[in-house]
């Protein structure tokens, strides 16, 4: 933030809101090093970015960053507010995005990172690794930038009206592919690690590959395992689109993944994957509907603090539906996520990361130095919603409802309400859910009608059923 004026600060970190200068001289707390820093002004719509286009000169960019390099991102970030999520993330417009340039890739590649700034008034530091490349496909078609102004390194809060404050910042190049321009065609890859079918599962390259939503988690470097972990809190959602990665109708290992519980006795965990079919053929299709929705659970579990540490679970084994290519119509994504159902508002949870096992695994029953009795990985616990419609239980449903164009889990704590329209029932048949409790659905055709869900979590047991 040392340039020499004003002008020449303001043109290399453009915006959409004020930015001001501020110095050290005048308010030094407000200044990390040097003699500079910039405060940029809140408002949810506002972001604020550094051009990186290879078309810009050597006075924004000393060495021009090309598809295949990868980016350590150092800063030094203050808020005036607590609470808040630093958000950065990569943005390229081209002509070939058609009436939208600066959209964005459906795999979530242009994510950077997101990080909690707990307290107010205090500098902390925000440190990304990101891999240039997959960010300049779209919809699987290599896109070049052209101008200078037509890639970004982005910063926001996330639907914040705070304001912050930037300095110390690089962007330091620490590999590259070594890729001419002209060699890069639209299989290349320029993707991270992998596990099976998931992307950066332990989280090296920040937040990239996993989704960007209001109900995300943020990474946070743990002290024991001495690296970053997700951190999700109530209603937050860990989710990647692995539509590119999977194998129609592939039996697939396990996924072993460490875990850890803060300000919560235990929360009831879930891992899913989710597919929206668009469907063509409605009368002999996978479904018929135009719009097909697909789940396999990987795991339905109850887990425990114990001592506060990391503990290991793994999923169950499962199979990736089944061979949808054949099908008519196309996928328009496969969400893997993870989420808690009725979790306590204060508590929180970390993952450190996927690891496909193989076969011959053997699960490891607890991580504590003095195993429980009852490890957390043996536990189950199964919870399902009741829907009712014009006062009456019309049926009961195992999972969460879900945003249709991206899969984003809704919340089912009862604090939201939900209007369905649309609606087909169709006569169901007779279920035991606990002891005596019978729930079934049969009814007629409700298109003509809205039906307004209040979300209730039913935990096998016919005393939380509302009257």
């Amino acid at each position: 933030m040392e340039s020499a004026d004003q002008t020449a600060l303001f043109d290399q970190w453009p915006g959409q809101c004020a930015r001001t200068v501020v110095l050290a001289s005048a308010t030094p707390d407000y200044v990390y090093s040097g003699t500079k820093s910039l405060r940029f002004a809140g408002g949810k719509k506002c972001f604020f970015y550094r051009p990186l286009a290879p078309a810009c000169g050597s006075n924004r960019i000393v060495d021009p960053i090309k598809a295949g390099d990868t980016l350590l991102i150092t800063m030094k970030v203050l808020t005036d507010t607590p609470g808040q999520i630093f958000q950065m993330y990569t943005a390229l417009s081209h002509a070939d995005k058609g009436q939208s340039p600066w959209a964005t890739p459906e795999d979530d590649s242009y994510m950077v990172s997101r990080t909690l700034v707990s307290n107010a008034n205090e500098w902390v530091t925000v440190e990304a690794l990101h891999k240039v490349g997959d960010d300049w496909k779209y919809r699987g078609k290599y896109l070049h930038p052209v101008g200078c102004n037509d890639f970004h390194l982005r910063f926001r809060l996330v639907d914040s009206v705070a304001s912050f404050y930037l300095d110390a910042v690089t962007v330091t190049k620490t590999a590259s592919l070594d890729i001419a321009d002209a060699n890069i065609t639209n299989a290349t890859d320029f993707s991270v690690p992998t596990s099976g079918f998931i992307i950066n599962p332990n989280f090296v390259y920040s937040h990239q590959y996993w989704q960007n939503a209001p109900a995300a988690g943020y990474l946070r470097k743990d002290a024991e395992l001495n690296r970053d972990v997700m951190v999700l809190r109530h209603n937050s959602t860990l989710s990647q689109n692995v539509l590119k990665q999977v194998v129609p109708g592939k039996t697939y290992n396990r996924y072993r993944f460490l875990i850890k519980l803060s300000n919560v006795d235990s929360i009831n965990l879930g891992i899913t994957l989710r597919m929206k079919f668009s469907n063509k053929d409605i009368q002999h299709g996978p479904c018929s509907r135009p719009v097909c929705n697909f789940q396999v659970r990987l795991l339905n579990t109850t887990v425990t603090r114990g001592d506060g540490g990391w503990q290991e679970m793994v999923t169950d084994e499962f199979e990736m539906f089944g061979n949808f290519t054949e099908w008519d119509g196309s996928v328009d994504f496969i969400m893997f996520q993870a989420f808690t159902e009725n979790m306590d508002p204060a508590g929180e949870y970390s993952i450190a990361g996927f690891e496909e096992v193989g076969a011959d695994y053997t699960d490891a029953p607890s991580m504590s130095v003095a195993p429980s009795a009852s490890p957390t990985n043996l536990e189950k616990e199964h919870v399902a919603y009741i829907v009712r419609y014009a006062g009456e239980i019309r049926t009961v449903i195992k999972y969460p409802f879900q945003i249709d164009n991206d899969g984003t889990i809704l919340p089912m704590d009862g604090t939201e309400e939900y209007e369905l329209c649309e609606v087909d029932e169709v006569e169901g048949r007779k279920a035991e859910v606990s002891g005596n409790l019978l729930l079934f659905t049969v009814l007629g055709n409700l298109h003509d009608e809205t039906l307004t869900v209040v979300s209730t979590p039913l935990w096998l047991s016919y005393s939380t059923v509302p009257r």
